[in-house]
């Protein structure tokens, strides 16, 4: 629970690394040391800001009939209270109260939706104790399958997700999502082009996956890692490239 993942590692209100270090250690303030770049007498005292939640992520779909069960990786912020789910059947709708669906503690949701001749889009929030809202997720489009629109498959895109945690030490997870069947090639970097480690280099079929990082041999700093999707025909179909921050 950072201020912000990728350059301010002030803690969160609610954190659970506030007056959690050394119990012979003071902050400046005189409390017991925060776990962190900012505890400790060589820290500094400051506010502790009460943000919103990260956003639900690692969206995957199975369909049933005229039944979708989406699930999403749990959240981990100690405050953290339920998901607001939000459908319409128009995309890029604004993701308010009145389009509000439904709201779970668990990290799945069924939706029934009878045969229907247009699309229909779903997507979720994560909400705190203190009433704080998160960003919207990725949109999730379930679209009509057959001539008269007779069931509905889920149509999901290619895509490289943030690492989470992020700054982290001394692991993190990659997550990744495949459209279709492909070879995967996965791999970590230093900023200057420098290959650390492959990660993933197979086939695999049509879903959410993730993988694991340690960078227990490597020092601080900004490393990058990038996906690689060629279909079974051997053509290139996705790309993309993302920072993460090791902080030791």
């Amino acid at each position: 629970m950072f201020v912000n993942e990728e350059k301010d590692y002030h803690l969160q209100a609610y954190s659970p690394l506030i007056d959690a270090g050394d119990t012979l250690v003071k902050d400046k303030d005189g409390t017991r040391s925060d776990i962190g770049l900012y505890g400790g007498p060589y820290g500094t005292t400051y506010p502790y800001l009460d943000l919103a939640p990260l956003e639900p992520r690692g969206i995957t779909a199975t369909v049933t009939g005229d039944t979708t069960q989406l699930n999403w990786k749990r959240n981990h912020e100690s405050d953290f209270k339920h998901y607001l789910v939000y459908g319409d059947t128009t995309q890029g709708f604004n993701a308010d109260s009145t389009h509000l669906i439904g709201t779970t503690t668990d990290t799945t949701f069924t939706k029934i939706i009878p045969g229907f001749s247009g699309s229909y889009y779903i997507l979720f929030k994560s909400k705190d104790n203190q009433g704080n809202i998160s960003d919207a997720s990725e949109e999730i489009r379930i679209v009509p399958v057959g001539i008269k629109g007779e069931g509905h498959e889920v149509a999901m895109d290619y895509r490289l997700f943030q690492n989470y945690p992020n700054p982290f030490n001394p692991g993190t997870v990659i997550g990744f999502r495949l459209k279709e069947e492909g070879r995967v090639q996965l791999t970590v970097y230093t900023l200057t082009g420098e290959k650390i480690k492959v990660l993933r280099d197979e086939s695999l079929s049509a879903g959410y996956y993730e993988s694991y990082f340690t960078g227990e041999s490597l020092s601080s700093g900004i490393y990058l890692y990038k996906l690689n999707v060629i279909s079974p025909s051997g053509l290139p179909v996705y790309t993309d490239i993302k920072k993460m921050i090791l902080v030791k």
